[in-house]
């Protein structure tokens, strides 16, 4: 028996992400030169992948899937990929790691429609895919070599959602 639905959690992920943006935004307004685009390109991403998710019964199916799927996964990508840049751990290649991954996922989500690949495996490609970075982004926080309590808190927290998704995969 489950506690809550799955449009209930998603539509709190939503009402998060937009709380976390509204943040950034009044953080942009004390210190405009700490604007990070991509990070926050990522959120709005985020926002707009998880709202076509939620919305996937009213929306088309293709549209909801393909666009609404590919602009999570590419928001998660940014997400991660600023924070670990932000953090100076990461190699110079480290983006062309994450831009792989979201071609990747795109890829795998555009050939469904055609019947090339089933549904089931599109979420096992995404999900081992964002595990994978999570670990990655993770491994980077903690190898970096200035360590904050942030940067512990953050990787623990990736380290442990690359494990779980690693889990739901099997």
């Amino acid at each position: 028996m489950r506690l809550v639905d799955t449009y209930s959690l998603i539509l709190a992920f939503i009402v998060v992400q937009l709380a976390a943006l509204g943040a950034l935004g009044a953080d942009l307004m004390k210190d405009p030169e700490r604007r990070d685009l991509s990070f926050l390109s990522g959120r709005v991403l985020q926002i707009i992948g998880w709202t076509m998710i939620f919305y996937r019964d009213v929306l088309p199916d293709g549209l909801s899937v393909l666009v609404g799927n590919c602009a999570m996964f590419a928001g998660i990508c940014l997400d991660s990929a600023s924070l670990v840049a932000i953090s100076g751990g990461a190699p110079r290649y480290f983006r062309r790691i994450y831009l792989s991954a979201w071609l990747l996922f795109s890829g795998a989500v555009a050939l469904e429609p055609l019947g090339l690949i089933s549904r089931e495996a599109i979420f096992l490609v995404g999900t081992l895919v964002h595990g994978a970075l999570m670990v990655a982004s993770g491994w980077f926080f903690v190898s970096c070599p200035r360590s904050s309590p942030l940067r512990r808190v953050l990787t623990g927290f990736y380290l442990s959602m690359g494990l779980v998704l690693g889990f739901r995969a099997v």
